[in-house]
């Protein structure tokens, strides 16, 4: 009889369960459920917030991959609803995944252009630098000259 009970009060407690900032027409719901019930996801404020426009931080990923990897290696296979709920979970973060593989894009490009101006850069230095070295090459001979010069033109004054 307390099995019963406790089945049915288990049961009740799932059926109640409802996130309410995600529309249950929504089509990642039913995933978003799922991997809350089984504990990928975290939900809040009392298990009634997921918050699904927040970024997934690299901790958590590193958790639900854990928690996946772990299912996957145990002798329990996963079940076709299983394997459909993440195919869903998937579809849900492609988009934010796409996105930060673009930014990584974006940046690599970026890193790119500031690789060439800094080669030009370095290039404009290298010959400003060997141009000084030259004028300053220069000015010693004609600072050389100079007090050869004045040297000479005392010399003839005081003979």
């Amino acid at each position: 009889m307390i099995k019963k009970l406790i089945m049915v009060m288990v049961l009740m407690s799932v059926s109640i369960f409802a996130i309410e900032d995600v529309d249950k027409k929504d089509a990642s719901y039913d995933a978003i459920k799922w991997g809350v019930e089984n504990g990928y996801f975290s939900t809040f404020e009392n298990g009634q917030k997921f918050y699904p426009e927040r970024q997934v931080t690299r901790q958590e990923m590193a958790l639900i991959l854990t928690k996946v990897i772990e299912r996957t290696n145990s002798n329990q296979p996963l079940s076709l609803a299983e394997r459909q709920e993440l195919g869903q979970l998937a579809k849900t973060f492609k988009s934010y995944l796409v996105q930060q593989k673009l930014g990584a894009t974006e940046v690599g490009q970026k890193f790119g252009q500031l690789k060439t101006e800094q080669d030009v850069l370095h290039h404009d230095l290298t010959s400003l630098q060997v141009e000084l070295d030259r004028l300053e090459a220069a000015n010693k001979k004609q600072k050389n000259w100079i007090w050869a010069a004045l040297g000479i033109a005392i010399l003839g004054v005081v003979i």
